[in-house]
């Protein structure tokens, strides 16, 4: 059997769950990667005049998503 829910939306599910309202909770479903997911949530963040966001993953995964997005913000921050 194979799944095809997107990660994003399980996470939205919970923090739903958790009292979070769905219009608060923005999606980036595009992303193959992690890399490619600093990228395009770094575009959603410009396109909404956004300055800062909040970063929902594992802590397995955690040191990896610091890593990958400060270096996203550093080469493509100014760009």
């Amino acid at each position: 059997m194979e799944w095809n829910v997107p990660t994003a939306d399980i996470m939205a599910r919970q923090a739903g769950s958790l009292g979070v309202p769905r219009q608060d909770v923005v999606l980036e479903r595009r992303a193959a990667s992690t890399y490619e997911n600093a990228v395009h949530s770094l575009e959603i963040l410009k396109e909404r005049g956004w300055h800062s966001a909040i970063v929902v993953t594992s802590p397995y995964h955690l040191r990896r998503t610091r890593f990958i997005l400060e270096r996203v913000l550093r080469e493509r921050a100014l760009a």
